[in-house]
């Protein structure tokens, strides 16, 4: 392993450290939205509507530029006089007006907004999705600010801001949950009437969860001047070299703006079942399911293969800036392989703890649990193309090519579109099933087409050390995974009754018992295959325990 390696597997694991710690919080703050308001209930999806709502206008109007353009351009203009600091002031103050212009004007029309997300909805329903939208929607502001704040960070090669500012965000919103269980209590079959829904419940929710945004990006200001920088207002944007940017951001808002038709698609279908929801039904999943089952996918993925990513995608855009084109193909081979290391691993085990982990997120009734862990099943196991294809469009983002990506998105946009549609059509119980299969052969289809695309650009990517390194993880993770059914199922976690999945707690216990055997069985498997990407992630951790060890 070379000094280099060492050097993105110790900065990868102190990243991935900061996303564990977020991940679990966020989880933790998921747990209790389903403990409190239930998976699939309607107060549940008008809340999870409200939420997600300004995330995905902030990804339309400023997001793509934010978090995809600016790390390459302030990588440029790092190499300036000042250090890129004349840059940074301009594009904050831009950034900034321009953040709360949008706010605002997203703010007064919020009814119509909601309206567009929940086609179907009416009455007290459409109300209460519409009162915890007004409440969130300031977050797109925030989000802003973090995004900003985070692209120059990174830039300057100081990532653990970015990684652990959401911490905070976890923690105030879990707080939030907490002063509403504690005021309020819970009711997660849904059995409080949505007309019965006060002012102060709404309140509750809506405000904690826009606070934690708020504090996710104020926070990063702690470590503003430790990073050499100092902000003053600056708005003489003609003729300072921000050209690029903005030519760069067309395309970037173009495969913005065709993610964000995906997204709110994809919101609209989930959102179609409620109006089917009939009194003492369980297994309905809806939005708060379909964005659940997502967070559970997103996990390892964010502790993966975003840590990764952050550390690489700067190498990327440095090699790129500097025509090496073979460091550039082998960052690239090793990032993708050193993920994989990981991610085909915690897909395979997640697959096999579909049902226990669904447990932990629904009631006891088993015909929810088996609605909520099929639609597991089915997601968990593109984990590996979801963080390849973050890859991919990273690569071609360091490249100064946003138009391939976009080309690509537009594609897949024809050909799921109808998809979707038809998923839409199906019996109300299996809209969300047929969903998130359609949503995960798109995300497919992508990483195959940019991975074909950027292989002809570079002259290759190192793709038989790639697809050999991967089909050696596949077989361990296989083998591992089948010592993983069967301990799964000797606890019951295939049956209705079984203990996996009696209570939570037993599903927390069978998710560790099932998880050490596995892992036992993969990590022997890829020493007799001497798969070497494992010493990447294994030294740093011996470094760690030998030092806390002598302490």
């Amino acid at each position: 392993m070379t000094a280099s390696e060492a050097s993105v597997g110790r900065s990868s694991l102190i990243l991935a450290m900061g996303t564990l710690v977020s991940r679990v919080l966020g989880f933790v703050r998921s747990f209790l939205i389903v403990a409190v308001l239930g998976v699939s209930t309607t107060a549940s999806n008008a809340f999870m509507t409200g939420n997600q709502i300004p995330s995905l206008l902030y990804q339309l109007t400023a997001g793509g530029v934010l978090t995809a353009v600016l790390v390459p351009q302030i990588v440029q203009a790092t190499k300036g006089e000042d250090g890129g600091r004349g840059y940074i002031n301009k594009i904050m103050t831009l950034v900034l007006i321009g953040l709360l212009g949008i706010t605002a004007l997203l703010v007064l029309i919020a009814p119509l907004i909601t309206a567009a997300f929940t086609q179907g909805w009416s009455g007290p329903d459409l109300a209460l999705a519409t009162a915890f939208t007004y409440w969130c929607m300031p977050q797109v502001f925030f989000y802003g600010l973090y995004a900003l704040l985070g692209g120059i960070f990174n830039a300057r090669k100081v990532f653990g801001p970015f990684t652990w500012a959401p911490v905070l965000n976890n923690v105030v919103s879990i707080a939030g949950f907490l002063i509403f269980l504690w005021l309020f209590g819970a009711d997660p079959q849904g059995t409080t009437p949505v007309a019965d829904w006060t002012p102060s419940m709404i309140a509750t929710l809506g405000l904690s969860a826009t606070l934690g945004v708020a504090a996710q990006a104020l926070i990063m200001f702690v470590w503003w001047r430790r990073s050499g920088l100092s902000y003053s207002v600056d708005v003489h944007w003609r003729h300072v070299g921000l050209g690029p940017t903005f030519k760069a951001a067309v395309w970037i808002l173009g495969m913005v703006a065709l993610d964000w038709v995906h997204s709110f698609v994809k919101t609209i279908v989930a959102n179609s079942t409620e109006p089917h929801r009939v009194a003492g039904d369980t297994s309905l999943m809806g939005l708060t399911s379909f964005e659940t089952a997502s967070l559970i996918q997103l996990l390892p993925h964010g502790i993966i293969a975003v840590s990764i990513a952050t550390v690489y995608f700067t190498r990327f855009s440095e090699h790129a800036a500097e025509h090496d084109r073979p460091a550039l193909i082998g960052d690239l081979s090793a990032s993708l392989r050193h993920t994989g290391v990981l991610t085909v691993f915690a897909a395979a085990l997640m697959t096999v703890l579909a049902n226990p982990i669904a447990r932990v997120f629904t009631t006891a009734e088993y015909g929810q649990i088996e609605a909520f862990g099929r639609i597991l099943m089915v997601l968990l196991p593109f984990l590996v193309v979801v963080s390849a294809d973050l890859f991919f469009i990273r690569a071609f983002y360091a490249l100064d090519d946003t138009r391939t990506p976009f080309l690509v998105a537009a594609a897949r946009m024809v050909l799921v579109l109808p998809a979707y549609w038809a998923a839409s059509q199906a019996e109300a119980h299996w809209v969300v099933f047929c969903l998130v299969i359609v949503a995960s052969l798109a995300i497919t289809f992508d990483t195959i087409v940019l991975a074909m695309l950027l292989r002809r650009r570079l002259g290759g990517i190192d793709g038989a050390h790639i697809l050999r390194t991967h089909v050696r993880l596949l077989v361990a993770a296989l083998i591992s995974a089948a010592v993983g059914v069967i301990v799964a199922n000797l606890l019951g976690s295939y049956t209705p009754g079984g203990f996996a999945i009696s209570t939570r707690l037993s599903a927390l216990v069978t998710v560790v018992a099932v998880a050490i055997p596995t892992a036992a069985v993969y990590l022997l498997l890829l020493r007799l295959m001497r798969v070497d990407e494992l010493a990447t992630f294994v030294t740093p951790v011996r470094r760690i325990a030998g030092r806390l060890r002598h302490r």
